[in-house]
């Protein structure tokens, strides 16, 4: 192509006009190079209820998942889980006494325990309901239940002046 006129002013003109075939192209995405680039979202932390950490919880049964037959049992004694990451178990099936006490944390729907030597002891899958409040901690195997322990809040022993 032969412009008239000097070889600067050509240039111009040639840089002019390809940027005018290119300025479509550059402005197409212009609302969306303006905002802010979303950054991933951290998974959310688990909402655990006040009542988790508040309570002292009173084992009541025990549900062992067979192939065959599923036994209900009895269960008796307490869990105490502190805001600070500490936790006691102490509970009976019939005369087999189980003694815990630690650490715990909480990782999305599993309450993973560890002795006093930091020694993972149990990972349960646990639930939690407030109405009525109960708590729930299952053992898996394989993707499958082993048992279920359900507890509720120990009942407060009344004082003389309630």
């Amino acid at each position: 192509m032969k412009l008239p006129g000097n070889s600067h002013m050509k240039l111009v003109i040639l840089s002019l006009s390809a940027t005018a075939a290119f300025t479509p192209a550059m402005f197409l995405n212009t609302a969306d190079a303006a905002k802010p680039k979303a950054k991933p979202k951290a998974p959310a932390a688990p909402k655990i209820p006040a009542i988790f950490y508040d309570e002292v919880w009173s084992y009541q049964t025990a549900t062992l998942y067979d192939t065959k037959k599923n036994i209900v049992t009895g269960v008796s004694g307490e869990a105490k889980f502190d805001r600070n990451g500490k936790y006691r178990q102490d509970y009976y099936i019939g005369s087999i006494g189980n003694f815990f006490k630690g650490t715990y944390k909480i990782q999305g729907d599993h309450l993973i325990t560890f002795d006093e030597k930091g020694k993972k002891v149990f990972d349960f899958k646990f639930t939690i309901g407030t109405k009525p409040p109960i708590l729930v901690l299952s053992l898996m195997d394989k993707g499958k239940k082993t048992i279920d322990y359900s507890l509720k809040p120990l009942e407060k022993k009344k004082t003389e002046k309630e």
